[in-house]
């Protein structure tokens, strides 16, 4: 973060850890707890935003924060002490997360910061391009 500060940077953006049902509310408590702290620390520094990209849950990359309701219940969370804090979208996952647009995009509405556009395959595992490697 403080690199990012150096070098002009708006935001630092990244993706929460593994999506294992099993395991779903302590590895959420526990995303809160570590993306409050860094909300914190980005605020200490100036304006930077603390983005979190949503991403597949069960497809891909597997992250805890992939469908959309459990996205909404994060960034409400954490936006009730941290206005620095935003979500990144991105086409080519909306697919992977099982949803339409309406239904991944609507309910996080305000909680967007940046979107990617992009595409996926999901076909065939064995294309080099499967999820969105490429």
């Amino acid at each position: 973060m403080d690199e990012a500060y150096e070098l002009g940077a708006v935001g630092c953006a990244f993706l929460s850890g593994k999506y294992e049902e099993a395991k779903k509310e302590e590895a959420f408590a526990a995303l809160v707890k570590s993306t409050k702290e860094l909300c914190a620390y980005a605020k200490s520094k100036g304006n930077l935003k603390i983005i979190l990209e949503v991403f597949d849950y069960d497809f891909d990359k597997k992250s805890l924060i992939g469908p959309a309701a459990l996205a909404k219940r994060f960034a409400q969370e954490i936006r009730v002490e941290y206005d620095n804090f935003g979500l990144m979208v991105d086409l080519s996952h909306i697919v992977q997360l099982h949803e339409t647009v309406e239904e991944a995009i609507l309910p996080i509405k305000d909680y967007i910061v940046h979107a990617h556009i992009a595409n996926c395959v999901v076909e065939d595992p064995s294309m080099e391009g499967y999820g969105d490697l490429l």
